[in-house]
């Protein structure tokens, strides 16, 4: 099979701007990495920090991305679950940042709502990029990740803070590894080695 540089495909407008913009997919996955990394070295650490950290964490995020849905020119790429994913990042770290003060269970059901909400507009955004790449995989199981985790927290918002932190430490680390090995087949694809 011979493969073919994105120049070269245009049927195929949300694989294109995934793959021209892998960096940032491979951002979002550091990033991830680097809050789960910073969680299991603390464990001890006070909840509120964690929630801050978090919350910091979602908003960039968000950001990220925001960056690929809007970066590049085409149009045809459908980035309505990438707008998605980037607005509910935002607005989780916004509610954690503005209202710190409030109550762990409302601030962990806040974390346990964007990681539901992102997950299955991860799972949807998977089925449409499916479309482009035959049994992409990595995305689906980053959505699934995320929504297994979200319904754990809001079903349990309760839950010890060093438990709590450990949970989400994990959660992190396999949802950077993910996105990292997503950006990385996206890199192989916008070199045309697909």
């Amino acid at each position: 099979m011979v493969h073919q540089t994105i120049e070269q495909r245009p049927d195929h407008p949300l694989l294109d701007r995934l793959a021209q913009q892998w960096w940032l997919v491979l951002l979002r996955g550091i990033a991830a990495l680097l809050f789960g990394a910073l969680a299991m070295v603390a464990p001890g650490s006070a909840l509120l920090a964690l929630l801050l950290l978090f919350g910091a964490y979602s908003f960039c995020d968000g950001v990220i991305a925001l960056s690929v849905a809007f970066a590049g020119n085409d149009e045809e790429a459908p980035t309505w679950w990438l707008v998605s994913i980037g607005v509910v990042g935002m607005l989780a770290g916004i509610v954690i940042f503005g209202w710190p003060d409030l109550t762990g269970a409302i601030l962990m059901t806040t974390i346990g709502l964007w990681a539901v909400l992102a997950g299955a507009v991860q799972i949807m955004g998977a089925f449409e990029l499916r479309k482009e790449i035959e049994s992409e995989w990595l995305l689906l199981a980053s959505g699934i990740a995320s929504l297994a985790f979200g319904l754990a927290v809001i079903s349990f918002p309760h839950t010890a803070a060093v438990g709590l932190m450990w949970a989400i430490a994990l959660f992190a680390l396999t949802f950077g590894g993910l996105w990292i090995a997503f950006a990385l087949r996206l890199r192989r694809i916008s070199r045309g080695a697909g």
